[in-house]
């Protein structure tokens, strides 16, 4: 009886876990975090930055982070007015870790 009452919670641990695999494919688990590049997102030089300028920088989300690779590399972040934040590599290299948040 002892060995039973040991056994079940893995057994019920072991069945959930599995309930959430099947053979339809229709779950969608994102367990990876995502790596954004900056080296391809460098920031415009000239003084006339426009809103097309800043639809090419990547889009800041919440919870992302920002990680420097090399010492001394510098990164703008503008702010829009809706609260939208825009990020642009200025020197060096960084990039941003996206974790995901389903």
């Amino acid at each position: 009886m002892r060995t039973i009452l040991k056994t079940m919670p893995l057994i019920i641990i072991a069945t959930l876990l599995m309930s959430g695999c099947g053979d339809d494919n229709d779950a969608n688990f994102i367990t990876t975090e995502q790596k954004i590049t900056l080296t391809d997102i460098p920031c415009k030089t000239t003084t006339d930055l426009n809103v097309d300028d800043l639809d090419s920088y990547i889009t800041l989300l919440s919870g992302d982070e920002i990680i420097e690779e090399e010492s001394d590399s510098e990164v703008i972040i503008y702010h829009n007015i809706d609260g939208t934040r825009s990020i642009c590599l200025a020197s060096g290299s960084a990039y941003i870790l996206r974790i995901p948040t389903n």
